[in-house]
């Protein structure tokens, strides 16, 4: 199940936090570069944890042609194949993407659907409910391993991003439902930024208006 649990995008941050390791879901981003070319950027925390990834990236993927190394990140540059590798990316209910790493079984690289990757942890986590009730009293305790917080988060996605799954493959569209207050990148017009600086302006000037007239200074 820890590896399972590894596979979800939306509960990166619990897994590395109570397992103290890096889960295989990696942070990205589709970018363009100085001459208008796409290419793909990995913007995970903490890279190097991932031991040789560049190495690791062109074996997962064998589209990928390039991967330069700026800093502690990494860049992806497959020339013609991008799409096709941004096709293999995960949109996170929060809006943002990521690339998932494969479990590697037996020498081998298994990349799980992401329903099969849901269905798989729920049906584990019924098994350990009904057959191990001291198990999951001790999880769910959150007393010994911390893991009920990782849980947690896992029901909470899951339960909204099942249905979606569900909804894409019945109807073999992408359907994305993202909040507008979850989107990474938001730019705001300047009638937008404008308006915003009247309203302040205005709180500001209200505020000060009722603590002079508190004080009978007006």
């Amino acid at each position: 199940m820890k590896e399972s649990l590894s596979l979800v995008p939306e509960i990166k941050a619990e897994y590395e936090t109570v397992y103290n390791e890096k889960s295989r879901a990696l942070k990205i981003q589709k970018k363009i570069d100085s001459l208008g070319l796409p290419y793909i950027r990995v913007i995970d925390s903490e890279i190097d944890r991932y031991g040789n990834l560049s190495e690791d990236l062109k074996n997962f993927f064998p589209e990928i042609k390039y991967v330069q190394v700026i800093g502690n990140g990494l860049t992806l540059i497959p020339p013609s194949e991008i799409d096709r590798i941004y096709q293999c990316a995960t949109r996170a209910v929060s809006g943002e993407e990521y690339l998932v790493l494969p479990i590697i079984k037996n020498s081998k690289n298994i990349f799980l659907p992401e329903m099969s990757v849901h269905f798989l942890i729920m049906y584990l986590l019924g098994m350990i409910a009904r057959y191990h009730p001291e198990t999951w009293g001790n999880i769910i305790k959150g007393e010994e391993s911390g893991e009920i917080y990782i849980i947690k988060k896992f029901l909470d996605t899951t339960t909204r991003k099942f249905p979606n799954l569900i909804l894409n493959r019945l109807t073999n569209r992408n359907f994305v439902f993202v909040s507008p207050q979850l989107e990474t990148e938001k730019r705001l017009e300047y009638d937008q930024l404008e308006e915003i600086t009247e309203h302040v302006k205005r709180r500001i000037g209200e505020e000060l208006r009722m603590n002079l007239a508190s004080r009978g200074l007006l």
